[in-house]
């Protein structure tokens, strides 16, 4: 009589071995690494939102956000409106330092508004893009501009009303906006980009 349990042992290990080896590929299918990870979690992320949005709309309810999308540097959009700290020409910066930068976040701001039949995206804060890392947020606010919306200059002091409205400015090509709705009172309306990370 022939002894055949040597073999049966053999094909009972290489099942169980498979049967192991296919539970831990699917239990790994199955967990969440995101806890492991050194990427941003999504409660990080929607409260930078919330607060870039609320950051925002404050400035764009006391007016901050305007004076400092119409403070001109010459012909320019004066970058000391978004300046943060003493620099500022306008609360705006220090609004959003006070948000993102004392707490450890680094932030672009763009302004987007139409030149004829493009869109400009203009840098307005930091002077060289900072280059975003991962869990970038942002956020955005949009300000309508009038023909008679005051025209801002940038002096020692801030950012000072320069005794002309948009339409006027424009008239003498002082302003880095244009007339896109010469038939009707707006001017244009101008994008606040802010990109945190």
């Amino acid at each position: 009589m022939s002894d055949d349990r040597g073999q049966a042992y053999t094909l009972e290990g290489l099942v169980a071995a498979v049967l192991i080896a296919s539970s831990v590929i699917l239990g790994m299918q199955a967990v969440d690494v995101a806890p492991w990870t050194s990427g941003p979690d999504d409660d990080m992320l929607d409260s930078l939102r919330t607060q870039g949005e609320d950051t925002l709309a404050v400035a764009a309810e006391n007016g901050t956000l305007k004076r400092a999308v119409t403070c001109l540097d010459g012909a320019a959009p004066a970058t000391a409106a978004y300046a943060p700290g003493g620099d500022s020409a306008t609360a705006l910066g220090p609004m959003l330092n006070e948000t993102f930068g004392n707490r450890g976040y680094s932030y672009n701001v763009f302004l987007v508004y139409q030149t004829g039949e493009t869109t400009t995206e203009k840098l307005v804060y930091p002077e060289t893009e900072q280059e975003p890392r991962n869990g970038v947020v942002t956020v955005s606010r949009t300000v309508a501009l009038y023909d008679g919306t005051p025209a801002h200059e940038t002096t020692s002091d801030g950012c000072r009303p320069a005794g002309e409205n948009l339409s006027e400015r424009d008239d003498t090509g002082a302003v880095y906006l244009a007339d896109e709705h010469p038939d009707s009172q707006l001017y244009n309306v101008v994008e606040v980009r802010v990109e945190v990370w």
